[in-house]
C-alpha cells in the first residue's frame, strides 16, 4: 500500500490535485 502510494504521489505531481482527490475518495 505504501508503495502504491508513492506511485500515485509522483503521478499526482503533475497536477499536484490529484493526490488530494485520491485521498477523499
Amino acid at each position: 500500500m505504501f508503495i502504491d502510494r508513492v506511485k500515485i504521489r509522483v503521478k499526482a505531481g503533475n497536477g499536484g490535485n490529484g493526490v488530494t482527490a485520491f485521498r477523499r475518495e
